[in-house]
């Protein structure tokens, strides 16, 4: 009788450590891939349940990454890891792609080698994506991409037709300079070079403001000039690489005024010296004296 009980207890013991093995096992039927398409953005999309999704971001001028939805609602789930795998059919190794803590319990983001990833799976090979919860059991997804190809195809000529860098991009990047230097390096008119072709991708832009700063060394009336001289460097090249002299009606100059950090330091001051670029898609503010 005892063993009887023993027995029976073993079995429904073994059906259950099933059951929880199979909630986690990898999901091997056909997905369905799908694109959006957006000015400064693409996506390419894989849905596994309602609260899980696998998204690849291409945005313009940065390398694409990729996101997965946490599964689990109710625990934060430590670390996240994306593999390239051999499809089932296949012979061939695993090969670790990126790995990442979650910072939050909803996203898993990935940032590096995804383009390799892309040229990866593209070829036949699946993704897989594991991850740690607070209980340290990992839990893995594979991910097929039987009839991905229409899908890809469509997300690479979506990022072909980006433009070379994002307005976001611009207005948070300014052009910085060394001590005392007003001219452009090589690396800044490339840069120049890309925001005036993405003037060509969007039209709705009508005003470029160029306000040019110095660091705090050095006397008020020098920096003062310094400044001004950064931001007319910057307004010169980009009329010469034919941007329309009405989207610049003028340049600011502050030299010290507004620091971009406030810390001392050499290396903290040379984050002042700058020429700060904005795009707007509204006519020009009325120039304050106080601002020239």
């Amino acid at each position: 009788m005892r063993f009887s009980v023993l027995l029976q207890f073993l079995i429904v013991t073994t059906a259950v450590q099933s059951a929880v093995a199979s909630s986690h096992a990898s999901e091997t039927a056909t997905l369905t891939w799908t694109n959006q398409k957006a000015f400064e953005s693409c996506s390419l999309t894989v849905d596994f349940t309602e609260t899980s999704s696998l998204r690849f971001l291409a945005k313009a001028g940065k390398k694409p990454m990729a996101v997965f939805d946490v599964p689990f609602r109710n625990r934060l789930a430590h670390q996240g890891n994306i593999y390239a795998i051999p499809s089932p059919w296949k012979e061939g190794r695993r090969t670790l792609i990126d790995q990442t803590p979650i910072r939050q319990a909803t996203e898993a983001k990935f940032d590096q080698n995804i383009q390799h990833l892309l040229d990866l799976l593209i070829a036949g090979n699946w993704a897989e994506i594991t991850l740690t919860d607070t209980d340290k059991r990992l839990w893995s997804q594979e991910i097929s991409t039987i009839g991905i190809n229409p899908a890809m195809q469509a997300f690479d000529d979506c990022r072909n037709a980006l433009p070379p860098i994002g307005l976001e991009t611009i207005n948070s990047q300014p052009i910085w300079f060394s001590t005392n230097r007003v001219g452009l390096t090589d690396s800044d008119r490339r840069y120049l070079d890309q925001i005036a072709e993405y003037l060509s991708y969007n039209k709705d832009i009508q005003t470029i403001l160029l306000d040019g700063h110095t660091d705090v060394t050095g006397e008020r009336l020098v920096n003062l000039q310094i400044s001004r001289k950064r931001a007319e460097a910057v307004r010169d090249y980009l009329f010469k690489r034919g941007v329309p002299k009405e989207m610049i009606p003028y340049v600011r100059w502050h030299g010290e005024r507004y620091p971009y950090v406030s810390l001392n330091g050499q290396s903290r001051q040379a984050n002042n010296r700058r020429v700060e670029i904005q795009l707007l898609t509204t006519p020009p503010p009325e120039l304050d004296p106080e601002q020239g």
